[in-house]
């Protein structure tokens, strides 16, 4: 897997909401790609929306603030969408030197010659399907991610508080040996753990190592040996009022 160094990459996303999941938008198309060094600069979701969906899609949309592509099949068994989405995702790879990375949300393989040039502009590609996704396809990303991880949550708790929800990640992510947590799978952990989370509600800036920072002297986030961000949580001892 093709691995982030600290710059932020200006990403492009891609939607084929006749086929992903609002859980799958939320928690990678937003909060857990900025959180890994995607600043989201554009997402653009292309589907047929005068037929029902899912009603979260009206909150996703607004939360996210996606905009929505009509797509509209003359045809039977001919999916203009997928067509609507090369066009849109073309004007982009063409017309916006600054935007670095493309993330493609779809498990459908005719969008691998797209994946393949934006690869020859010079792009980072992402792509986030489905296990059934043809090995063309997802060999063509420099990162591929399965949804399965974010389509089976967990039911949702309420917490309070920023510190609560990364303590609860935390506990289920550290490695109790060297008591450390990489910061990317931190992010994820947050979104499973509550698929509403919104970082900037909590955080201005939307990044999770700027939240991580702003919980010192309990957290701390350096660079681990592999270059990667890891998350150390320190022992604060509370100061006893009988000395």
């Amino acid at each position: 897997m093709k691995t982030l160094n600290s710059k932020t990459l200006k990403t492009c996303v891609m939607v084929d909401a006749e086929n992903a999941s609002k859980a799958i938008i939320t928690l990678v198309a937003c909060e857990f790609l900025k959180a890994n060094g995607y600043d989201v600069d554009i997402i653009k979701a292309v589907a047929d929306w005068r037929k029902p969906h899912d009603h979260q899609w009206e909150t996703t949309i607004s939360k996210l603030g996606i905009e929505t592509i009509q797509s509209v099949s003359s045809r039977r068994k001919r999916n203009s969408s997928d067509i609507a989405l090369c066009v849109q995702a073309s004007k982009i790879i063409y017309t916006c030197p600054n935007i670095q990375a493309l993330v493609l949300i779809s498990s459908d393989p005719d969008f691998t010659p797209l994946v393949q040039e934006a690869k020859n502009r010079g792009m980072l590609t992402v792509g986030i399907g489905n296990k059934d996704t043809p090995l063309m396809f997802r060999s063509n990303c420099h990162v591929w991610f399965y949804t399965d991880f974010f389509e089976n949550q967990p039911k949702k708790t309420t917490y309070k508080t920023l510190e609560e929800q990364v303590d609860a990640a935390f506990e289920m992510g550290v490695d109790r040996g060297s008591g450390l947590c990489s910061l990317p799978k931190l992010g994820q952990l947050l979104y499973r753990n509550n698929p509403e989370f919104i970082l900037e509600e909590y955080f201005r800036s939307g990044k999770l190592s700027d939240a991580i920072i702003s919980l010192k002297p309990k957290y701390e986030l350096f660079t681990g040996s592999n270059g990667g961000m890891q998350v150390k949580r320190n022992t604060i001892k509370k100061p006893n009022n009988h000395e």
